[in-house]
């Protein structure tokens, strides 16, 4: 193996020292191991490839709606490809949830080029990770055990198997560029950094020297780095996912922003320390502890200074733990104990909500986290359209019941009878109106929604815990 590394930053930093005068000045000693260049990383590729997967996530739902469009342009079916890993065995599989949510179907094609069905375990949308079991074959199958992110250092090498340009497990080598900070205030601070991009694309595995998966690609990124989620981040997914098939968090039950100068000043604070509430939920957590003006200022114990932090704060109890938070309200420090909840599944929708939308093919959302419901959606065949509501037209009464929360709505539309009248109060713009709707004489089923796919990090200033 080569050690001129080593030799040459040696001879470098000697001759800095002495062109400097520095006669006290030490060389930087690098041990002959860590200098160390690999000869060639065609094993451990090898070894990377063997457990990468190509999964395919087709909707065929859109197929079968727009057949004529697809084959006007060529389109034999409309597909999304993106990498995974198998990280056991018996099939379990790591890939991104960005294509569990892409397509109805899924299908995997191992190393060898072989088609496997594949089951949804489990996703998690935040993290963009998705468990998958591939059906079981005549032999285990080949895997890449989970390693441990934390002990990575930049400069360390890694390779990443992923599939750009639909160029199915090309390997990409580079170097880890940098660490995840543990008290970041960037979003993009929690992830791994390299500069092996053309192989990291959404769901690759990132794969160290000895062969462990230390990283899960996002596919995002630019020229020159690309990002992955940290496999001490994806340890826990993968455990909570193959036990429960869900992620389970810890919920504080507030929307924040981040606290500017101006702001600070009109809200009486000394400085831009801490993380402004702009609502508690009424019914989260919270709500007989803090309020909106509130600036949170650590909560169990650790300094909040970005919203960065009080997500980590935060995940670091668990539902049903109590945990002290110090905030400013008016100028004056306070604190309170606060049990935290279990962050709700936004990806579920109630099924008051869903009895609404198949009556009355009117899908509704809240204005903002604690106030008010809008249609969100609406089925042009359906009763609401027929009545002559919009999407965001504002809805206020139902059945003369006052609306101020999606929480008002859902109680007013429980027991809707099919083929009954129903009676609206909505506001569009500057103009309210009664509405007559009839709703359907049966259920019929609604029209199937895609949730956004997940990003790696939100860079607004506005978000929720």
């Amino acid at each position: 193996m080569l050690t001129w590394l080593a030799r040459g930053l040696t001879i470098a930093v000697a001759l800095a020292s002495s062109l400097a005068g520095g006669a006290s000045a030490q060389t930087l000693p690098i041990s002959e191991s860590e200098a160390t260049v690999p000869g060639s990383l065609a094993q451990i590729a090898a070894t990377a490839r063997a457990a990468a997967i190509v999964v395919r996530a087709t909707d065929t739902e859109l197929e079968q709606a727009m057949p004529d469009v697809l084959a006007l342009f060529g389109v034999r079916r409309p597909q999304e490809l993106g990498a995974g890993v198998v990280v056991d065995p018996r099939g379990y599989a790591l890939t991104s949830a960005r294509l569990v949510l892409l397509g109805d179907e899924l299908d995997v094609l191992t190393a060898d080029g072989t088609a496997v069905k594949a089951a949804v375990v489990g996703l998690d949308r935040r993290t963009d990770v998705a468990l998958l079991k591939l059906a079981p074959g005549p032999k285990p199958f080949p895997y890449l055990p989970l390693g441990d992110s934390q002990g990575l250092r930049a400069g360390d090498w890694v390779i990443a198997v992923g599939v750009p340009h639909g160029l199915a497990t090309t390997v990409a080598a580079g170097i880890v560029t940098a660490t995840p900070s543990p008290a970041g205030t960037v979003p993009l601070g929690r992830f791994l950094q390299t500069d092996a991009v053309s192989g990291l694309t959404a769901g690759a595995p990132l794969v160290n020297t000895r062969g462990e998966v230390v990283g899960l690609g996002t596919g995002h990124g630019g020229d020159a780095v690309a990002y992955a989620l940290p496999s001490s981040t994806v340890r826990k997914i993968y455990l909570e996912l193959l036990e429960t098939g869900r992620v389970s968090r810890p919920w504080l039950g507030v929307t924040t922003q981040t606290l500017t100068a101006d702001l600070a000043r009109l809200l009486g604070a000394p400085d831009t320390a801490g993380v402004l509430v702009t609502d508690a939920l009424p019914d989260g957590p919270s709500a007989s502890v803090l309020r909106s003006g509130d600036i949170v200022l650590e909560v169990g114990g650790s300094p909040v200074t970005s919203r960065l932090q009080l997500d980590q704060a935060v995940e670091a109890s668990r539902p049903g733990r109590s945990v002290t938070v110090a905030f400013r309200r008016e100028g004056r420090r306070m604190s309170g104990s606060i049990a935290l909840g279990e962050e709700p599944d936004t990806s579920q929708v109630s099924a008051p909500l869903v009895h609404a939308d198949r009556l009355l093919g009117i899908e509704v959302s809240p204005i903002t986290p604690s106030m008010g419901a809008v249609a969100a959606e609406v089925d042009n065949s359906g009763p609401a359209a027929a009545a002559g509501i919009e999407p965001g037209d504002v809805i206020r009464e139902v059945d003369r019941r006052p609306i101020r929360s999606i929480l008002d709505f859902e109680a007013a539309v429980r027991d809707l009878t099919p083929g009954a009248p129903v009676l609206l109060l909505v506001q569009r713009g500057d103009i309210a109106v009664y509405v007559a709707v009839t709703a359907r004489a049966a259920e019929s089923p609604p029209a199937p929604t895609r949730a956004p796919p997940p990003r790696p990090g939100d860079v607004d200033d506005v978000g929720s815990r």
